[in-house]
């Protein structure tokens, strides 16, 4: 099932470098446990190291001929949340969706965030198509305001005139469904439709891109801040699922900025913290995103990690994290 799935999301080339890496480490534990039960000769180790790569180049080429690239047959929508600021939601949304779009998918970015910071990383766009004819009551749909980035990629912006159509928003009802209702026609042209949204948390516009997912994913920092508003998100996820959303799940939570590596105790003992805690421990994702000022370059220059350092340890990261997603939905 996991190995479907990021097949969907991920292009045979990636797919068989992850392939190779992890069969790499496991088979050069093994060899390593082997030998050093027996005292073996140097040349015998070698040999062993020897076969041990025959038998990963073989076991990756049948694997990539047996398999096929396949675009899954649904859109799938996807929202990054948090009630904290700075934990990386807009980097996490941008991230996810270049690693989708390169790997063949058709992904729809839509900037929920008055502050626009997902719409300033990306290419210049036309301000006047954005979010907020969407939610400003005069009917036009993501579909109507989507704009081409690059290939496979499109972006709903924000614009300066998001914060007062959001004032406007709240004093709506039913508000909550504003991007569920606005998406009519959207599965025919994307595979993912990813919004990112801002940490506030009375948000109308938040609240209506948690209403619209079929997963919520939340990145968090390893900081005693960032873990307060974790338990709140969550009850308000299942507020949501219960009253409007039946089929909402949350996809995972994840942490940025953090490594095992990290020399950071009090980084580790929050870390530890959420592993222990009954409701938070039992969502935490495998990847971890390390800081990288990589990051920071390509969304000044508005460029993708592919285009601006492809080999930095972010995009590894994040790459993971998208395989990882896939497989939850």
């Amino acid at each position: 099932m996991y190995i479907n799935n990021l097949h969907q999301s991920l292009s045979t080339c990636q797919l068989t470098t992850i392939f190779k890496r992890s069969m790499r480490r496991k088979t050069q534990a093994l060899t390593v446990v082997l030998c050093s039960d027996v005292n073996l000769p140097p040349q015998i180790g070698s040999i062993a190291n020897l076969i041990t790569q025959l038998v990963i180049g073989l076991i990756s080429v049948l694997f990539v001929v047996d398999k096929t690239f396949k675009y899954k047959q649904k859109m799938n929508v996807i929202t990054f949340a948090n009630r904290k600021g700075g934990v990386a939601k807009t980097t996490s949304a941008w991230a996810v969706g270049e690693c989708l779009a390169h790997a063949g998918n058709k992904v729809l970015l839509v900037d929920c965030d008055p502050q626009m910071n997902l719409t300033q990383c990306l290419p210049e766009v036309d301000l006047t198509k954005s979010l907020t004819q969407v939610i400003d009551g005069l009917g036009a749909s993501l579909v109507d305001v989507m704009q081409p980035i690059r290939e496979n990629l499109w972006l709903v912006p924000a614009a300066p005139t998001l914060a007062a159509a959001e004032k406007v928003l709240g004093a709506d009802a039913m508000y909550a469904l504003v991007l569920r209702n606005a998406m009519e026609g959207l599965a025919d042209r994307v595979d993912y439709l990813i919004f990112d949204t801002n940490p506030s948390p009375n948000s109308p516009l938040a609240l209506a891109a948690i209403t619209a997912a079929d997963r919520v994913f939340i990145p968090t920092s390893p900081e005693f801040f960032a873990f307060n508003g974790l338990q709140s998100l969550l009850e308000l996820v299942e507020r949501i699922k219960k009253n409007f959303a039946p089929s909402l799940r949350v996809g995972g939570l994840f942490l940025t900025k953090y490594a095992a590596s990290y020399r950071r105790s009090l980084h580790h003992q929050f870390v530890e913290t959420m592993h222990e805690h009954p409701n938070l421990g039992q969502l935490l994702m495998t990847t971890t995103i390390r800081e990288n000022v990589a990051v920071a370059e390509a969304q000044v220059q508005r460029q993708s990690l592919y285009e601006w350092a492809p080999t930095c340890a972010a995009l590894q990261d994040y790459e993971s994290l998208t395989a990882e997603i896939v497989a939850t939905l």
